[in-house]
């Protein structure tokens, strides 16, 4: 199950990589193409665009629930260092992640910190 998982979080990770190149190239095209004209609003609204396309594009292969479970799988494993190194990254980096998941990060972080004996990262 673990590979499983980590193959289809690099599949994520690969195609949100490739569909943020294709985002970048297809700005940089509508820069040049309106870098010409007098009308700085329309490059304005070509790099939002841009910037609201590649957000679509992040959000659509976020690898958080992915990770998520991998920890889940490591907890139950009693892994608890694995589920740590998995937990952290994603606790560090939570602003932009679904609220629901959020909390399910910090529930388990709890967690795995109270079962593996180390009250000061509880705090």
């Amino acid at each position: 199950m673990l590979e499983v998982l980590n193959n289809i979080k690099k599949r994520s990770e690969e195609l949100a990589h490739a569909s943020e190149e294709q985002v970048e190239s297809g700005s940089d095209v509508g820069n040049k193409v309106t870098s010409g004209s007098k009308e700085s609003s329309s490059t304005t609204h070509q790099v939002s665009a841009s910037h609201s396309a590649s957000t679509i594009y992040t959000a659509e292969f976020d690898t958080s629930v992915i990770s998520l479970n991998i920890a889940v799988i490591w907890f139950h494993l009693h892994e608890y260092a694995k589920a740590l190194s998995v937990l952290e990254p994603l606790y560090k980096n939570i602003e932009p992640i679904d609220e629901t998941t959020a909390l399910h990060i910090c529930l388990l972080l709890l967690d795995v910190v109270l079962a593996s004996c180390d009250a000061s990262k509880s705090a």
